[in-house]
C-alpha cells in the first residue's frame, strides 16, 4: 500500500484510515459549524459589552464634568437671581452687592473671580475694585454678551487664556431681564484647571488617556503637549494637529456619528476612540483605549473557542478509533489470506468464521479464487500457442520487410557511376525511419545528359517503400532520349503519371498521396544545368557561398482538382561548384524533445561549414550530425542527403 501523511505522520491507505479520516471530517465539520455559530454570537455579545463600557465609561466622567460646569452655572443663575428680584440697578448697589456675592460665594478659587454686569446703556459694573475699564470699552461689543443677548439662556463660551496668569478659562455668562425685556447679562470667568486635572487624571486601563475639546475641535487638554495651546499658534483643532489621523474623528462628530473610531494616535500606537458630549457647554470629552486591550477580549474568546474545538476534537477521534478498530479487524484478516492468494498461493483460501458482509465477502472471494484458479491453468496454456503463432507471423513479417529493404536498396542506383564522375566527387546518405522508408534518389545518364531526382514520398515505413517503388517505375518510363527536354516538362509527366497510378482523378480514390521532388537535367557537352522542383531546394555552393533555388509550392502526384505548373531554373555552370539536395527529415530533425529541426537556414550554415571539405569529410560531418541528433530522440523522419560535384567528369562512361 502506498504510505501518505496524516496529522503530520506516514500512514498506510487503508479503510482505517479512510473511517478515521471521514469520522474526522465529519467532526470537524459539525464542530467547524457549531464553534463559527456560537463564536459568532458569542463575539458579536462580547463586543457589545465592551462597546456599551467603553461609553457608559465616557458617559460617567463627561457626566461628572457637567456637574462641575452645572455648579458654576447654578451660582451664576442664583446671582442672577438675586439681582432680579431686588430690582435695584443702580450702579453703586449693584457693585456692593456683586462684591458680597464674591464673598458669599467663595471657594478655593475665590481670589480669582471676577464677576461683572454689562447693561443695554453701555455701563459695564464688575467685582474687581483694582480693575480699571477704558472709556472706549463697549460691553456690547463683546462676544460672551452679543451671545447672551441672542441665546437668552445660560451659555458658556469657547475656551480662552488668560495672559496675565496663562490659565485656561471659559465664561459662563446668564441674560438679566425686567419684565421679560433683556437689558443685559452676568459673566463670571471659570478657570479650567479642575476640569484639565479631572481629564489627565482619568485612567481606563493601560495606555489609555483622555483628552477634552470644545465644541468646534479645539483641544483643550492632552497628554500630547503638541497638541495643547501655545502662543504662537493658539489652541490646536483637530484638523491641523501634525500626525494624527483626527480628522476621521471630527468628521464622525459631524456627522452624529456613534461608537467606536480606529485611529493610527500621535505615537505609533492604534487606539480606539470613544466621545461623549458634554451637555451643559456642548463640548466634546474623548477616551482613546488602545486596540490590543480593545481586542484583548475578543481574542481571548477565539483562544477558548479553539481550544475547546480541539479539545472535542481529539476526544471524538480516540473514541472513533478504537470504535473503528473493533470493525476493521475481521478485514485485516481477510486482507492477510488474500494477499497470501496473490503472492503465488492461488491454492489459498480464507476461513468463515462468520455471517455478516465481511463473511459473505469472504465466501465471494473463495469463489472467485477457484475461478481464477482454473482459468488461469487454461489461459496459461492458450497464451503458449497464441505466443508461438505471433511469433510465427512475425517471423515472416520480418523476413518480407528485410526482403524488401534488400529489394529497395537494389533500386536505388550508384550514383558516381550514373553521374560520370569519380567516388570521391560526390555522397550520398540514406537512412529510412524504419527498415524501409519513403525517401529515394534516382539518375540516369549518357556521354552528354544526366538527369538526378531526390524524392520524399507520403508515408514511412512499407507505405513509403511503396510509393518509392512507384516513383521509380515511373522515373524508369521517362523517355530514354532526354535532347530537347526540361526538367519541368518531366515534373509533369511525373505528376500525371503518379496520378495515374494511383487513380486520384476517380472521386472515390482512397489513395490522395504523392511526394516532394527535386530534378535536375545537366548538359555536360553545352555545360548547362537546368532545375525543377515541387517543394524541394537545390542548394549549390559556389566558392564558398551558399545559394538555393526555391521549387514551386505543390507536390507531385495529390489530388488538388487542379493542373499544377513547375518551372525551370537556369543554374550557372562552374566547374567544381557542388550541388546538394535534401528530404526534409535532416530539416526537421530536433535533438532535444520540445524544440524544432534546423530548418533551411541551418541547412545554408552547414553547408557552408562544409566548403572546401573532401567529400568524404563531409558525408562524416553529417552523419555525425545525425548520430548526435538521435542519441536524446528518437528519427522523426527518413533521411536523405545528395552531393555532387559539377565538371571533371570520366571520359567513356555512360550512365545506365
Amino acid at each position: 500500500m502506498t504510505d501518505k501523511i496524516f496529522c503530520g505522520l506516514s500512514v498506510k491507505n487503508s479503510i482505517k484510515t479512510k473511517y478515521l479520516l471521514t469520522g474526522l471530517a465529519i467532526c470537524l465539520a459539525t464542530l467547524l459549524l457549531v464553534s463559527t455559530v456560537s463564536y459568532y454570537v458569542a463575539y458579536s455579545i462580547t463586543k457589545e459589552q465592551i462597546n456599551q463600557w467603553a461609553k457608559a465609561t465616557a458617559f460617567q466622567k463627561a457626566t461628572e464634568l457637567d456637574s462641575w460646569f452645572r455648579k458654576y452655572g447654578q451660582i451664576v443663575e442664583g446671582i442672577v437671581s438675586d439681582v432680579v428680584i431686588e430690582n435695584n440697578y443702580n450702579v453703586n448697589h449693584l457693585r456692593r452687592l456683586l462684591i458680597n456675592k464674591k464673598l458669599r460665594y467663595v471657594d478655593i478659587n475665590s481670589d480669582r473671580i471676577l464677576y461683572q454686569i454689562g447693561f443695554e446703556n453701555n455701563v459695564n459694573i464688575h467685582s474687581s475694585t483694582k480693575m480699571v475699564i477704558s472709556d472706549s470699552y463697549d460691553v456690547r461689543t463683546r462676544p460672551w454678551y452679543i451671545q447672551s443677548k441672542q441665546s437668552n439662556g445660560l451659555i458658556y463660551t469657547k475656551p480662552f487664556v488668560i495672559y496675565s496668569t496663562k490659565e485656561i478659562a471659559c465664561s459662563v455668562v446668564a441674560p438679566l431681564k425686567d419684565n421679560g425685556k433683556f437689558i443685559g447679562s452676568f459673566v463670571t470667568p471659570v478657570y479650567l484647571s479642575d476640569v484639565i486635572s479631572i481629564v489627565n487624571n482619568s485612567k481606563f486601563g493601560e495606555n489609555s488617556y483622555a483628552f477634552l475639546m470644545d465644541q468646534e475641535g479645539n483641544i483643550i487638554t492632552h497628554p500630547n503637549n503638541a497638541f495643547l495651546f501655545d502662543e504662537k499658534s493658539g489652541f490646536k483643532n483637530l484638523t491641523n494637529v501634525q500626525g494624527v489621523y483626527y480628522s476621521e474623528l471630527k468628521q464622525a462628530l459631524l456627522q452624529n456619528q456613534s461608537g467606536l473610531i480606529e485611529i493610527q494616535d500621535y505615537d505609533g500606537e492604534s487606539r480606539m476612540i470613544i466621545t461623549n458630549k458634554i451637555s451643559s457647554t456642548n463640548w466634546i470629552l474623548g477616551i482613546a483605549i488602545p486596540k490590543s486591550s480593545y481586542q484583548k477580549p475578543l481574542n481571548n474568546l477565539l483562544y477558548g473557542y479553539g481550544l475547546a474545538m480541539l479539545v472535542s476534537l481529539l476526544l471524538g477521534l480516540s473514541i472513533m478509533y478504537k470504535l473503528v478498530g473493533g470493525m476493521i479487524r475481521p478485514i485485516k484478516s481477510l486482507n492477510e489470506s488474500v494477499k497470501s492468494f496473490s503472492a503465488a498461493n492461488m491454492s489459498a483460501r480464507v476461513t468463515v468464521d462468520t455471517q455478516d458482509e465481511i463473511g459473505e465477502l469472504g465466501k465471494n472471494f473463495n469463489q472467485m479464487a477457484d475461478t481464477i484458479q482454473e482459468y488461469s491453468q487454461s489461459l496459461e496454456q492458450k497464451v503458449i500457442e497464441r505466443t508461438r503463432e505471433l511469433q510465427e507471423k512475425n517471423d515472416k513479417i520480418m523476413e518480407s520487410i528485410d526482403y524488401a529493404e534488400r529489394l529497395q536498396r537494389a533500386i536505388l542506383p550508384p550514383l558516381p557511376h550514373r553521374l560520370g564522375i569519380s567516388d570521391d566527387k560526390c555522397f550520398v546518405i540514406w537512412k529510412p525511419r524504419d527498415v524501409v522508408g519513403g525517401d529515394m534518389y534516382w539518375c540516369r545518364g549518357d556521354d552528354r545528359f544526366v538527369l538526378v531526382a531526390v524524392a520524399d514520398c507520403t508515408g514511412h515505413g512499407v507505405p513509403g517503400a511503396l510509393m518509392t517503388m512507384a516513383l521509380s517505375s515511373i522515373l524508369d518510363g521517362l523517355p530514354r532520349s532526354l535532347e530537347g527536354l526540361k526538367p519541368s516538362a518531366l515534373l509533369h509527366r511525373i505528376n500525371m503519371g503518379l496520378k495515374e497510378t494511383l487513380r486520384q482523378e476517380n472521386q472515390d480514390s482512397l489513395a490522395n498521396d504523392g511526394a516532394d521532388m527535386a530534378l535536375c537535367l545537366l548538359d555536360k557537352q553545352e555545360k548547362t544545368f537546368l532545375y525543377a522542383g515541387a517543394k524541394l531546394s537545390a542548394f549549390v555552393e559556389k566558392a564558398g557561398q551558399i545559394t538555393e533555388y526555391k521549387g514551386t509550392r505543390h507536390s507531385v502526384g495529390y489530388s488538388h482538382g487542379r493542373e499544377v505548373t513547375f518551372d525551370d531554373r537556369q543554374i550557372d555552370w562552374i566547374e567544381g561548384s557542388v550541388v546538394y539536395f535534401t528530404t526534409d527529415g535532416l530539416l526537421d530533425q530536433n535533438s532535444q524533445e520540445g524544440k524544432g529541426g534546423m530548418g533551411r537556414g541551418g541547412f545554408v550554415r552547414l553547408l557552408q561549414s562544409l566548403a572546401g571539405q573532401s567529400f568524404a569529410a563531409q558525408e562524416q560531418t553529417v552523419e555525425q550530425l545525425i548520430a548526435t541528433s538521435l542519441k536524446q530522440v528518437e528519427q522523426r523522419d527518413d533521411i536523405t542527403v545528395v552531393g555532387f560535384e559539377i565538371g571533371n567528369y570520366l571520359k567513356g562512361t555512360i550512365g545506365l
